[in-house]
């Protein structure tokens, strides 16, 4: 079996980053901290990364973190009107 440590951090979004490892260059927007939501952003090498296999990456960095994560590609960061890098 695999484990995985993921290091914690106290501000939401570099957790959030943590926790979608091995996915990098990712942009993380808190978009309702009452209701812990947040999108996250990623460009297309690093999309399915932090997707994982059949959602798993996701779904466990959610859990992890206690925010409900919505993952969106750069392509769909545009059409928000939000530039990353």
């Amino acid at each position: 079996e695999k484990v995985d440590l993921i290091k914690y951090d106290s501000d939401p979004k570099i957790f959030i980053e943590n926790a979608l490892a091995p996915a990098k260059n990712l942009t993380v927007i808190i978009t309702d901290p009452k209701k812990n939501e947040a999108l996250v952003f990623a460009d297309k090498d690093n999309f399915s990364l932090a997707i994982g296999k059949k959602g798993i990456n996701a779904k466990l960095a959610s859990r992890l973190t206690k925010y409900k994560l919505d993952i969106k590609t750069e392509e769909e960061a545009k059409e928000f009107g939000i530039k990353l890098g």
